[in-house]
C-alpha cells in the first residue's frame, strides 16, 4: 500500500476531531496570540502552546508531522511539546501563526537563536475563506525542505505547500 495513502488514513480522524471542536488558537481582540510569551525576536513572538493552542490541534499537528517525518526518513518530533509563533506587525511574516515541534531537548531552544536547522512546523494558510494546514519539515543535514498542504477535511491538497495553491 502507498505510504502516503496509509498516512492519510491514519490522520483523517484526528483532524476531523479538531474541526468539530472549539477554536484552534486563542487570540486577543487585536489578533495577537492570547498566551504566555516566552521569547520575542526581530520577526516573531513565541508563546507556550499550553492554553494558546487547542489540545486536539496540538495532537493532530504532532501526529501529522511524526508521520510526515517518518515518510521522509528524518527524525520525527520528540513529543507534543511545542511553541506557537506569530509574525510581528511590520515584518514580512506579520500575524502568520505556526505551531513548532522539536526533535530533541537540545533542539527545543533553537528559536531563541532565531534559527532552527531541523524543524517540524504546522502553519495556517487562508484562501477563499477556508483554512488549510501547511506542514513543513526542514532537515539541514540532508538539505531537505518539504511541505505538504492539507485541508481541514484531512485531504492532501498538494505536496509543495499551501502557498503554491
Amino acid at each position: 500500500m502507498n505510504k502516503l495513502y496509509v498516512f492519510c488514513l491514519t490522520i483523517f480522524g484526528i483532524l476531523a476531531s479538531v474541526v468539530a471542536n472549539a477554536q484552534m488558537v486563542s487570540l486577543n481582540a487585536d489578533g495577537t496570540i492570547a498566551g504566555n510569551m516566552i521569547h520575542k525576536s526581530d520577526n516573531f513572538a513565541y508563546y507556550s502552546c499550553g492554553g494558546a493552542v487547542n489540545n486536539d490541534l496540538i495532537t493532530a499537528g504532532y501526529t501529522w508531522l511524526t508521520n510526515y517525518s517518518n515518510m521522509l526518513e528524518v527524525p520525527p518530533p520528540q513529543n507534543q511539546n511545542c511553541v506557537v509563533s506569530q509574525g510581528l506587525p511590520g515584518t514580512f511574516f506579520a500575524f502568520n501563526i505556526s505551531v513548532n515541534y522539536f526533535i530533541s531537548d537540545s533542539n527545543s531552544g533553537c528559536f531563541y537563536n532565531n534559527f532552527c536547522n531541523d524543524s517540524r512546523t504546522m502553519g495556517f494558510h487562508f484562501k477563499d475563506n477556508k483554512i488549510f494546514l501547511n506542514f513543513m519539515v526542514i532537515n539541514a543535514a540532508k538539505s531537505l525542505t518539504k511541505q505538504m498542504c492539507v485541508g481541514l477535511d484531512g485531504k492532501i491538497i498538494n505536496q509543495t505547500g499551501c502557498s503554491t495553491m
